[in-house]
C-alpha cells in the first residue's frame, strides 16, 4: 500500500559559497561522517538536498566543537582527491558557525536536517 501527503518547505537563512556542489556535498557527507550520523543526498532538477539524520548533533559540532574548521575539511577532501581553496572553506565554516544557530528552527519534526544546494 502506498501514501502520498503534501509538504510544507521553510526555506531557511542560506549561506553563500565559493565551493563546487560536488565539493560542498562530499564536505557535508564527511560532516556527517565526523558526528556519526546520518547523511544522504539525492538530486532534484538543479537542485542537490543533503539530509543529516540527527541535526541537532550537526548543529552542536558546528557551533561549539573545534575541529570544525577550514583546515581539517581541506585534508579531509584532498584525501578524497576532491582539491579546495582553503580560503573558500574558512569562509563556508565562519558562515555556517555564524548561521548554525538560526538553522536550528529548521530541524524536521523527527529531528532531520536538510540542506538544499542551489
Amino acid at each position: 500500500m502506498n501514501s502520498f501527503r503534501p509538504v510544507q518547505e521553510i526555506w531557511g537563512t542560506n549561506s553563500a559559497c565559493f565551493i563546487q556542489s560536488e565539493e560542498l556535498v562530499a564536505f557535508f557527507h564527511d560532516l556527517a561522517a565526523r558526528i556519526g550520523t546520518g547523511s544522504e543526498d539525492k538530486t532534484y532538477g538543479d537542485q542537490i538536498t543533503i539530509w543529516f539524520e540527527d541535526g541537532s548533533k550537526v548543529l552542536d559540532y558546528i557551533e561549539s566543537d573545534t575541529r570544525f574548521s577550514g583546515s581539517s575539511f581541506c585534508e579531509s577532501l584532498a584525501e578524497q582527491g576532491l582539491t579546495v581553496e582553503a580560503d573558500d572553506l574558512n569562509s563556508l565554516v565562519h558562515n555556517m558557525k555564524s548561521l548554525a544557530s538560526c538553522w536550528r528552527h529548521s530541524l524536521g519534526m523527527h529531528g532531520e536536517l536538510v540542506f538544499y544546494i542551489d
